[in-house]
């Protein structure tokens, strides 16, 4: 907003005042108020007056003031210089005052400059009303409170004592002199407000003051005091409706949905009425008991007044009780009206309290008003009473007590709370943290740099990679312990399980065999399936082999029942590392006898089909695990998650996206990916024109594939893609396409047209139904041959140096990968991947310590307990909803470390008893893992889901949520610094993997997983309502996001997208950062790192950040924009920091910097 200045003249008229002065008698305040005299005695300092409410100001020097006359024919002439800076927000005028150009106008001051009398405003409207501001301008945070009275030469009776409002801020009074504007009346007027005591027993977050005309069209006074800016300002605004004042929302951090009801304060003008010598024009206020009743208001002795009609009375001997109490929103008070003069309406939000008595002494006969008063002024202490004296300084003096009981053993004593850590693992912790530090940067304008700066200097990203970060690096290390773990010799320690672990990983490396054998284990598999039309322009194949899960009904019941245990097998696990050979060839030997049997009750000619299309889809699905055209597997029912059940997704494509088939020419990935099919088609033995003349046309068929998907951001409502059909109602939907005969040739139980299947993507199918038939019918060739693609780019990662070559230049052109990792790297990550369960039990021996489990529970306890808590300050979500979802987060199942499955050999081996692996035959190998793969999947069909069951594999740097078992997962794998250490403080355990959890939980709670109730079933349990409500805060959190850009490629993140684990990363932050105070309070405040020189709050924050340094070549950049559903690492880090109060604070950033923007996205 920009900020303007202007000068403002307006006509000021001539005017006649009532005299006052004060004094000091017998240790008493005293107020003069006298009638005014007939002339107006020249002031030497000028008010300021303001012509109707139509004003704004600033800078204002003022000293004295008097009371303009009260003619009204006077009134169009009066006038005002003002000097004013300001900044237009749509119809709202912040005005700031300077302290420095407010100059005294109170006597009193001379000897405490920083009393608030020293500095205060005075403002004379034409209706006579004066407007007191005081502030110090020594201390801007200084806090009063003040009463006031005044008197009619015609009355006989005192105003109300004024509320206090307690505020480290400025402070704002508000009175209003008698004035009688009818001819022939007497006019007095006259007022010295008493400071009272400094007011601190309650501390606002905002304060807001109105003055409005009532029944005019006039713009009302709103005079704001922020704690944010320790000047005062003053609003001007043109909305004249107080009760539906939508214009000062943005000034309150409280509203209730934007109908208020709001203590009031009346201000009254009230004609001499010379018949009632008793008519008081007294100004008193009463705002819900604050302030006074009106002692003698304007009344008789039985008559209430307009001070708030506490009884009447005479104002002599009386006094003026100020009540302790408090006012609050929501609460109305009007004080009595009389008369029919223009009155004005006061309001003031949130709370307000008063306390002590303020008692009239005597009234003398020139109107003199003697009363006690205690003071803020630095004179007032002799005011005070003995009594008075004494409980303030036993205040005082405890105070300190307390103070010295709490700071000194800081300072000083033994006390753990600021000693430093000088361990050895807290030196290495705090040069970890402080090497990949950029102390240079500035924390509140971008935080990443402050936290990775150094970190991205240090770490040059390998050729072999297309980004490093954090996760990579301890992947990296996790990845070496692995290696020493598979080149172990085997030992007593080993089972079968483990044993083939080691012998895959052996096969993998032993590249002299692998060039030995070269690619005819890949010839004979395209044979299996009826060839690659493009290695031969002759091709007319009618026939290809029959799935090798496709076996009689008996077998099948065989095979289940030995896989789900029933049936031991014949293959024992071994104790021994001498039994490694028999316990393979055992295993070997029982899988081969089963298969045997089945190939025994066939004939030769039953052991092929006739290649169509439906028949070659699904032998590729049940001996390869390759689901191409047709994504479908077997998993829990959204609906139902106890219950397995047949579904199908939209496909997966060939690149990593369907973005980079859709993007317009001239597009390089999608023409190096024809270079790359090309390539390898020639490699095997076609012709390179005749492969590119085919090739074009299996790119343009995927390209058609790519343009029937659904783009990812619109599939996170699953209830909205979520379809249940019987086969029978998918084939009519889908005719073109025989989904028995797709079915039949690799489910291992049978079927029949009345098995209900979901469907996710239904309007995919209908539109690849009729792509397929016309392809078909053209040339079916096209689709054979881009079948078999698919099949041999999941191969090609495992080939010699020869295809390595053509990938390799591939990558280049879409992640910027140069050459290829380390062998002994690639082999590792591919038995880890393919055999996780196994690689995890030789993991957990020796590198997981059990109390790392029994901690990290303990922190999902805290965690989930603070997610419970922000929940109950939920301000979107209705009670019902809430309570709900408190149910669901108490119900998730907690998964730290590992299965138990690891430590039981016997078990684990009959996890692979049918995986046959061969120390010299790795291709061989490959192919028996995606067979191996596809059975333990499609086996769970007729199964009931095994809830207590993991999917994850331990030794992984990774965390999971799983929305069909409620349940979160932490592997051993990530028990790792900078995620965890029992070494480290809490501050940087909560900051790394506490973030973790909560961001886990947080999934529960997302987009997608907020549709799924503590059982893992897809219901709707929230009312639409809070949907709404949920969905306008995901909306802010999409368009934050969608706002940042990477600026090595130019191109914006996704918000949509990515807005599910955006809202993770969000709410997990909060939640971890909770539950670290709360543990701090509970436990103590913990030694500080050496050397850092910051608190553990910030240490919080620091780690966390730590967690995403990193960075990325354009190539992957561009590569996470269009596929990832999560942001990029330096967003991670931006996006929930932004988001914090609790990292503003930490850091102590001001409002308008980068990482403390005005606007903040919360959703949990």
């Amino acid at each position: 907003m920009a900020q303007t200045q202007t000068e403002q003249n307006r006509k000021q008229p001539p005017s006649s005042s009532s005299s006052s002065s004060s004094t000091t008698q017998n240790g008493h305040q005293i107020l003069n108020i006298s009638s005014p005299p007939q002339q107006q005695q020249q002031s030497t300092q000028n008010p300021i007056t303001v012509p109707s409410f139509d004003y704004q100001l600033i800078n204002v020097n003022i000293t004295s003031s008097s009371p303009p006359d009260s003619d009204e024919n006077n009134h169009q002439q009066e006038q005002q210089q003002i000097n004013h800076n300001h900044y237009n927000n749509n119809h709202h005028h912040l005005i700031n005052h300077p302290n420095s150009m407010i100059d005294t106008n109170d006597d009193r001051s001379s000897d405490c400059s920083s009393s608030l009398g020293e500095h205060s405003i005075m403002i004379t409207t034409p209706n006579k009303l004066t407007i007191i501001r005081a502030n110090s301008a020594k201390n801007p945070t200084y806090s009063s409170g003040y009463r006031r009275s005044n008197l009619s030469s015609s009355s006989s009776g005192g105003g109300g004592g004024g509320g206090r409002t307690s505020r480290k801020s400025s402070t704002i009074m508000f009175q209003e002199p008698h004035i009688i504007k009818r001819p022939n009346s007497t006019i007095a007027q006259g007022f010295n407000p008493v400071i009272r005591e400094k007011a601190s027993s309650l501390t606002l977050p905002d304060l807001q003051l109105q003055f409005l005309r009532k029944g005019s069209s006039n713009p009302f006074i709103t005079t704001t005091s922020n704690a944010s800016d320790v000047k005062p300002s003053l609003l001007l605004s043109s909305t004249s409706n107080i009760n539906n004042n939508h214009n000062l929302h943005k000034y309150h951090h409280h509203h209730h949905n934007n109908d208020w009801s709001t203590n009031q304060l009346s201000v009254y003008e009230y004609p001499n009425n010379n018949n009632n010598s008793n008519t008081n024009p007294l100004l008193a206020n009463n705002i819900d008991g604050i302030g006074s009743c009106g002692s003698g208001g304007a009344g008789s002795n039985s008559g209430g007044g307009v001070g708030g009609g506490c009884g009447g009375g005479r104002l002599l001997n009386s006094a003026l009780k100020t009540r302790g109490s408090t006012i609050s929103l929501m609460t109305n008070h009007r004080s009595s009206y009389i008369g029919e003069e223009e009155h004005y309406h006061l309001q003031q939000h949130y709370f307000a309290t008063t306390g002590r008595k303020d008692t009239i002494i005597s009234i003398g006969k020139n109107f003199q008003i003697q009363f006690k008063s205690p003071s803020t002024h630095c004179l007032s202490w002799r005011y005070r009473t003995g009594l008075e004296k004494f409980l303030i300084f036993l205040l005082f003096a405890s105070i300190i007590i307390l103070l010295a009981y709490i700071y000194i053993p800081y300072l000083y004593g033994n006390s753990n709370e600021i000693q430093v850590c000088t361990s050895m693992e807290c030196v290495k912790t705090s040069a970890s943290l402080l090497s990949a530090m950029d102390l240079n940067a500035d924390p509140c304008e971008d935080f990443f740099q402050f936290a990775c700066g150094n970190w991205v200097k240090k770490h040059i990203i390998p050729e072999d990679r297309s980004s490093l970060s954090t996760f990579e690096v301890m992947a990296d290390d996790l990845q070496i312990i692995l290696k020493d773990l598979l080149e172990q010799l085997p030992n007593s320690a080993d089972n079968s399980a483990t044993l083939k672990a080691k012998r895959f990983y052996q096969s993998c490396m032993n590249i002299q065999k692998i060039n030995q054998i070269g690619v005819q284990p890949i010839l004979d598999a395209l044979q299996e399936v009826g060839g690659w039309p493009v290695l031969d322009r002759n091709w007319n194949e009618k026939r290809l082999k029959k799935t090798t899960i496709s076996m009689t009904l008996q077998t099948k019941s065989l095979l289940l029942a030995s896989a789900s245990g029933v049936i031991s097998s014949s293959s024992s696990p071994s104790s021994s590392a001498t039994s490694s050979s028999s316990s393979s060839s055992s295993s070997s030997s029982s899988s081969s006898s089963l298969l045997s049997t089945s190939t025994k009750m066939t004939t030769t000619n039953d052991q092929y089909m006739d290649l169509t299309l439906e028949n070659l889809l699904g032998k590729l699905r049940g001996d390869y695990n390759q689901p191409i055209i047709v994504e479908q597997y077997v998993g829990p029912d959204d609906r139902n998650s106890s219950l397995n059940i047949i579904q199908f997704d939209q496909t997966s494509l060939g690149l990593p996206s369907r973005e980079y088939f859709l993007k317009e020419q001239p597009n390089k990935e999608k023409d190096a990916y024809l270079e790359l099919m090309i390539d390898i088609a020639e490699l095997l033995g076609a012709d390179r024109d005749y492969a590119t003349e085919e090739m074009t046309k299996v790119l343009e068929f995927e390209t058609q594939l790519a343009n029937s998907s659904m783009p990812e951001a619109d599939r996170h409502d699953t209830s909205a893609i979520y379809n249940k059909r019987t086969i029978k109602q998918l084939k009519q939907l889908v005719p073109e396409f025989d989904w028995m005969v797709y079915l039949k040739n690799f489910m291992p139980i049978d079927i029949d047209s009345n098995e209900e299947v979901v469907i996710y993507s239904l309007d995919y199918y209908q539109q690849m139904g009729k792509l397929l038939k016309r392809i078909m019918s053209e040339d079916r060739r096209i689709i054979i041959n881009y079948a078999v693609w698919r099949l041999m780019k999941s191969i090609l990662p495992f080939l010699d140096n020869e295809f390595g070559v053509k990938r390799a230049k591939f990558r280049k052109i879409l992640f910027g990968i140069s050459a290829d990792r380390t062998r002994w790297s690639q082999c590792v990550e591919l038995v880890n991947k393919k055999m996780g369960m196994a690689v995890g039990a030789l993991f957990i021996r020796d590198n997981f310590d059990p109390k790392s489990k029994e901690i990290a529970i303990e922190m999902i306890h805290n965690i989930r307990e603070a997610f419970n808590e922000l929940l109950n300050f939920n301000n979107w979500m209705d009670n019902e909803t809430r309570q709900v979802a408190k149910e669901k987060a108490d119900a998730i199942n907690e998964r730290i470390g590992y299965p138990e499955l690891l430590t039981n050999p016997i078990q684990l081996s009959k996890e692979y008893n049918f995986l046959e692996i061969h120390e010299d035959k790795f291709l061989q190998n490959i192919l028996n893992v995606f067979r191996f793969e596809a059975y333990k999947n499609l086996m769970k069909l007729g199964m009931a889901v095994d809830k207590d069951s993991w999917t994850t594999d331990p030794a992984v740097v990774n965390a999971f949520y799983s929305p069909n078992k409620n349940d979160i997962v932490f592997p051993a794998g990530i028990l790792q610094p900078l995620f965890y250490s029992h070494y480290f403080p809490k501050s940087l355990n909560y900051g790394g993997i506490g973030v973790v959890i909560g961001h886990e939980i947080t999934h529960g709670f997302d987009d997608r997983g907020r549709q799924f109730d503590k059982n893992g079933n897809m219901k709707q349990w929230w009312n639409n309502r809070t949907i709404k409500r949920f969905r306008e805060r995901a909306q802010c959190i999409i368009d934050q996001y969608s706002s940042y850009v990477l600026e090595d490629i130019n191109a914006n993140v996704n918000g949509r997208m990515t807005q599910g684990e955006n809202i993770a990363d969000n709410g997990g932050l909060k939640q971890a950062y909770r539950a670290f105070k709360k543990w701090e309070k509970r436990n103590g405040i913990e030694p500080l790192l050496p050397g850092l020189n910051l608190t553990h709050d910030q240490l919080f924050f620091l780690n966390y950040a730590q967690i995403w340094c990193g960075s990325m070549r354009p190539e992957d950049a561009l590569n996470k924009i269009r596929s990832s559903v999560h942001s990029p690492g330096p967003i991670r880090v931006l996006g929930p920091l932004s988001n914090s109060y609790d990292f503003s604070n930490a850091y102590s950033c001001e409002i308008g910097n980068r990482m403390n923007p005005i606007k903040k996205c919360t959703v949990w």
